[in-house]
């Protein structure tokens, strides 16, 4: 899954990138496929793992139940720390010598919220909501793909089907007219 490499960068910036020839990268990109057809079965693993659409909605369905669970951190007290310096040298003339200062500012905050009137609720709320729509996104663009390579699938087998029939039916309409023919040349047959 993702983009595949064909050909690494050259060695230095003095070298320029030569592409490789159409038949390696054909070669390395195209999944080895048996040379026998594929089941059912094998055409939507392999759909699977190659359509993106379906890669997308995966990762928005991830997306939105990683945004759900970090949405569950709105119950648990929030905690903000900063330190800041400070270094002013002043000199003056004193007697006692100059005078330094070096103010150090530590400050450290904690919040917990315990009252919201339903505000965390609904956000967490929300983000279950918006799971479940990924989720069921994720299931539509599944239940499409399948039904799309299914139709693909049973209609390749009926126009083999229709073929052979239209094949079967040429042959009876030939048999026919062989038969006619015959008819009309012995003089059975009266002409119009």
């Amino acid at each position: 899954i993702g983009c595949r490499s064909i050909q690494t960068a050259p060695p230095s910036t003095a070298q320029p990138w030569t592409p490789p020839e159409t038949q390696d990268v054909a070669r390395a990109v195209s999944p080895a496929l048996p040379d026998r057809p594929l089941t059912l079965g094998e055409l939507l693993a392999l759909a699977r793992e190659n359509n993106p659409s379906l890669q997308q909605s995966w990762q928005n369905a991830r997306g939105s139940e990683f945004a759900a669970r970090q949405a569950q951190a709105y119950y648990y007290p929030q905690m903000e720390g900063s330190v800041s310096a400070a270094l002013s040298q002043t000199d003056v003339s004193m007697p006692s010598g100059s005078l330094q200062d070096r103010p150090l500012t530590p400050k450290a905050s904690l919040s917990w919220l315990l009252l919201d009137m339903g505000g965390r609720s609904a956000t967490i709320d929300q983000a279950n909501l918006n799971t479940l729509a990924s989720n069921f996104l994720f299931n539509k663009a599944f239940l499409d793909l399948r039904q799309s390579v299914e139709q693909a699938y049973y209609g390749l087998y009926s126009a083999k089907a229709g073929v052979l029939a239209a094949q079967a039916n040429l042959e009876n309409s030939r048999t026919n007219l062989d038969a006619v023919n015959v008819k009309f040349d012995s003089g059975l047959v009266t002409h119009l």
